[in-house]
């Protein structure tokens, strides 16, 4: 709170260290903070994606001798990659997270197939043109593969910290039925 100190102690060897205490934090591209919403997040990922398309917009993405296929193909790779990085531990708790990425991501999709507001097309038509994934989808792929990840590293410790975690244990069990379905 506001009547709070601003700094925490810690007892070391040497005598006490003070510990400035932020609301937020940046750590190898991604923001660590108190509240379950991550929208600093996904400014940073949304402008970091539009950023890298529009570096490889005119050679790769707008050329239509490239087919479709191959042009997705590329946007998974250069763009999408940039977006999701660090997308298998979200889990986007609030309603406007969720919008957000899904906005995002169709936004993207929509520059990858040169979209124009008079052809008229709703999120399935643009998901079927592409041959790209829904965002949903995406987010339920990271999550997957970072299972993955965690089943082969050999750290039990991990399994007690995950298990402390029942939102994202839940979107989990979630993916795995979607998976098996």
């Amino acid at each position: 709170g506001q009547d709070k100190p601003a700094t925490f102690p810690v007892i070391c060897d040497t005598g006490v260290h003070h510990i400035q205490i932020v609301k937020k934090y940046r750590h190898l591209g991604g923001w660590s903070h108190h509240k379950p919403d991550q929208r600093a997040e996904l400014k940073q990922k949304s402008a970091l994606a539009h950023e890298t398309f529009s570096r490889h917009r005119k050679v790769l993405f707008a050329n239509q001798r490239l087919p479709i296929a191959k042009r997705a193909e590329l946007f998974s790779t250069l763009v999408l990659t940039k977006m999701l990085y660090g997308a298998d531990s979200w889990t986007l708790a609030t309603a406007s997270d969720k919008a957000k990425l899904h906005a995002v991501i169709m936004r993207l999709y929509k520059r990858l197939i040169c979209w124009k507001p008079d052809m008229n097309m709703c999120d399935e038509m643009i998901i079927l043109q592409t041959g790209l994934p829904s965002p949903t989808e995406l987010l339920r792929r990271a999550r997957l593969r970072y299972l993955s990840v965690l089943l082969n590293c050999d750290m039990p410790l991990i399994w007690s910290l995950l298990n402390e975690d029942i939102e994202w244990k839940r979107l989990l069990e979630d993916d795995l039925n979607w998976m098996w379905m």
